[in-house]
């Protein structure tokens, strides 16, 4: 994803898209290899993911403030109309 991409994105729209890692992305707990798939958690001075869990020992790994340039969106993002259908669902407001 561009930066482009991202600062025209909304969060609501971002949520729950998954990405493929172009780069080793890590935090102060570990590492995940290219290629390993994250779900968007939220946006914000960069992506906060979570990835999927491992195969072999389960651990997910948390992280913040990726750059988009370190990730390739797999899912479209959510349409504007999508997410204001989501929020009418669930009451409107900010409740995610």
């Amino acid at each position: 994803m561009n930066q482009r991409e991202y600062e025209k994105l909304t969060e609501y729209q971002l949520i729950g898209c998954r990405v493929r890692a172009n780069d080793e992305i890590g935090n102060g707990w570990g590492k995940v290899p290219a290629g390993t798939v994250f779900v968007i958690t939220g946006k914000g001075g960069g992506l906060q993911m979570t990835s999927e869990k491992c195969p072999t020992c389960g651990i997910q790994l948390h992280v913040s403030r990726v750059r988009p340039e370190k990730v390739t969106l797999m899912d479209l993002p959510k349409t504007r109309a999508q997410v204001a259908e989501e929020r009418a669902k669930r009451g409107g407001g900010r409740g995610w």
